[in-house]
């Protein structure tokens, strides 16, 4: 397993995530009014590349959702769409 093609790598301007985040939702806004979880906070670090756009270094690592994980522990009651 490669951490960083398995991880949604973010830079998170102007805030930051902080100890204790870990478990914190990753929200992606898909029209007007719905917003759908895409990730799960997974920790700070870990990015080694600056993003050319950032003027921090500050960095933090998601774990995309895994629907089939979701659907196997909820014995498909919980139903999800991959991105």
């Amino acid at each position: 397993m490669n951490l960083l093609l398995d991880k949604i790598c973010l830079v998170a301007e102007p805030s930051d995530t902080e100890a204790g985040d870990s478990g914190s939702p990753l929200l992606s806004k898909i029209d007007d009014k719905n917003w759908v979880q895409v990730g799960v906070l997974y920790g700070g670090g870990g990015c080694s590349e600056k993003h050319p756009f950032s003027t921090t270094q500050h960095r933090s690592l998601y774990t995309p959702i895994d629907c089939d994980w979701i659907s196997r522990v909820t014995n498909d009651e919980v139903k999800c769409k991959g991105w």
